[in-house]
């Protein structure tokens, strides 16, 4: 067996290292304002904590359940299913920004689907 891989297996690796990235930025995008959030809601400190801290937490947490889950379902399904719930949850921010329990239930989402 050589250590050689095909050039297009190679070019999917490199996108797949691509994509896994998204998940890191989709966090480092909201800390910038950080000062705004707690300023929309000065009355739910508790809430934006979770929003800003809570994503992460979940992170770790639904990491350490995958692999129970990956014996269930297949990789790509699971895969699918984390990204379907990524979206809903990034789109669910959109909209999110009159109510500070909206934007804290889809920052859950994002943090159950990032891990």
């Amino acid at each position: 067996m050589s250590g050689k891989i095909s050039k297009t297996k190679a070019l999917l690796f490199v996108f797949t290292v691509m994509l896994s990235n998204v998940c890191v930025m989709a966090d480092c995008v909201i800390y910038p304002i950080t000062n705004y959030i707690y300023g929309a809601y000065p009355e739910n400190v508790g809430a934006v904590n979770w929003i800003l801290s809570g994503p992460c937490l979940l992170l770790c947490l639904s990491s350490l359940v995958a692999p129970a889950i990956l014996k269930k379902i297949s990789r790509k399904q699971l895969l699918v299913f984390a990204a379907v719930l990524f979206i809903i949850g990034g789109v669910g921010n959109l909209f999110a920004f009159e109510s500070v329990l909206l934007f804290a239930v889809c920052r859950t989402v994002v943090g159950i689907s990032q891990g």
